[in-house]
C-alpha cells in the first residue's frame, strides 16, 4: 500500500482551503453577465456566512443562582411518567396528587408548590371521574382543578395546542395530568424506539417552555419496569415506579423515583388506608414476611447493626453462600437492601 504525501496541498482544516486555487469550482460559479468574485472576496463572504449562520455556540458557565429553588415533589418544566403496578389504583393516586398540588399541601410527606392543575381523563367517563373527585370532601369550587374528558389523542396537533394553551394561560406555573398514557394515544407504536421518541418530543418541548406534564402509565405485572419501549424512560425528565403490598388495614406503596437533579432519585414508602388518604410511612422490611421463612429474617437482623459483605453474612447467619446470594437479590429487588462496593446495607427508612 502506497501513501502519497503532497506537502504543497492546502490545509483542509483552515478556512483558506481553496484560497490558492482561483480556478476551483467554488469561485467559478456565477450568473450570466456577472463578474466572478476574487478569491479574497469569496473568502470574506464565506467567513461571514459561517459566522452568521453557525448553529454552534461556545458553552458558557451559568451564573450562580443565589436564591435557593423552592422544594417541590416534581421538577419545574418537566415531563414525568408516573407508572403504577396493575390494580394499585393509579387514578385514585393521580387525583390525590392533583388535589395536593392544587392546594399546596404535602403529598405523602413530600412538599408541593401550589398551582392550578389540568386533569385530562381518557380512561373514565365524565360521570365516573366526577364521582372519583367527589370522594375528596376538601375539593371545592375554589380549588384550581380543571377537568376534561373530551380532549383529542395526545399525539395529535390539536391536543398539543390545547395543553400548551392551558399552561400559557397560567403563565407556565401549572401542571397537566394525563390519565392514562395508553388510552390517550391514537394509532401509536409504543414498542418502537423511533416512534416513541417522535411521540414524546412534542410533549417534552411543551413542558420545557410552558409548564409541567405528568403521564399516568402502568408497569409490568411485577412492577419491576415501565411498560413499553425503554425510550419512554430515557426521553422523559423523571420516572416514578409504584408497587404495593396489601396489609390488614392499609396498602404500603413503594415510590421509586429516578431523574435528573438533586433529590430526584429516591425511594420512599406511602401508607394508604383508603382511596383519599396518603401519608408517609417508615417501612420495616421485617413486617409482612412469611413466618416460615428461616433465611431472610437472620439476614435482616445481621444487617441491622452495620453493612456487611457476603462472607460476613455467611459466618454470622450460618447460611450457605448460595442461599445468602439468593435472598440478598430478592431483598434488593424489593427495595429493602442496597448494595455498595461489595457490601450490603439495610434500608431502614425513607430516603430523599
Amino acid at each position: 500500500m502506497l501513501f502519497i504525501e503532497d506537502n504543497n496541498a492546502p490545509d483542509f482544516w483552515s478556512r483558506d482551503h481553496y484560497a490558492d486555487d482561483p480556478n476551483h469550482p467554488l469561485y467559478n460559479f456565477q450568473l450570466e453577465g456577472e463578474q466572478a468574485p476574487t478569491p479574497s472576496e469569496q473568502r470574506q463572504t464565506t467567513n461571514e456566512k459561517r459566522t452568521k449562520y453557525s448553529s454552534f455556540h461556545q458553552v458558557k458557565a451559568p451564573r450562580h443562582n443565589l436564591t435557593k429553588p423552592e422544594e417541590d415533589i416534581f421538577p419545574k418544566n418537566s415531563l414525568i411518567v408516573l407508572a403504577g403496578q396493575p390494580k394499585i389504583g393509579k387514578t385514585t393516586i393521580a387525583i390525590a396528587l392533583a388535589k395536593a398540588i392544587a392546594t399546596g399541601k404535602p403529598f405523602a410527606g413530600q412538599k408541593t408548590k401550589k398551582q392550578p392543575v389540568g386533569y385530562i381523563s381518557f380512561d373514565d367517563s365524565p360521570r365516573e371521574i366526577s364521582e372519583a373527585f367527589a370522594k375528596h370532601k376538601d375539593i371545592t369550587d375554589k380549588t384550581p382543578i380543571f377537568l376534561t374528558s373530551e380532549l383529542e389523542p395526545i399525539n395529535t396537533r390539536s391536543a398539543h395546542i390545547e395543553i400548551e394553551d392551558f399552561l400559557i394561560q397560567h403563565r407556565g406555573d401549572a401542571t397537566v395530568i394525563i390519565d392514562s398514557f395508553h388510552a390517550a394515544l391514537l394509532d401509536a407504536r409504543t414498542n418502537d424506539a423511533r416512534a416513541m421518541r417522535k411521540l414524546l418530543n412534542p410533549l417534552k418541548q411543551i413542558s420545557e417552555r410552558a409548564g409541567r406534564i405528568i403521564l399516568i402509565h402502568h408497569t409490568n405485572a411485577y412492577g419491576t419496569r415501565i411498560a413499553d419501549h425503554t425510550q419512554l424512560q430515557a426521553a422523559v425528565s423523571q420516572t416514578i415506579l409504584m408497587t404495593y403490598e396489601q396489609r390488614a388495614k392499609c396498602r404500603i406503596i413503594k415510590w421509586q423515583s429516578q431523574g435528573r437533579g438533586a433529590g430526584a432519585t429516591r425511594t420512599s414508602y406511602i401508607a394508604s388506608p383508603d382511596e383519599t388518604t396518603f401519608h408517609s410511612h417508615s417501612f420495616d422490611p421485617r413486617q409482612g414476611l412469611d413466618r416460615r421463612d428461616k433465611s431472610t429474617r437472620p439476614l435482616l437482623r445481621a444487617l441491622t447493626s452495620a453493612p456487611k459483605t457476603v462472607a460476613q453474612l455467611v459466618i454470622e447467619t450460618r447460611l450457605t453462600p448460595t442461599r445468602v446470594h439468593k435472598r440478598l437479590r430478592k431483598l434488593i429487588e424489593l427495595g429493602h437492601v442496597s448494595k455498595r462496593h461489595g457490601t450490603y446495607e439495610l434500608i431502614k427508612s425513607n430516603k430523599r
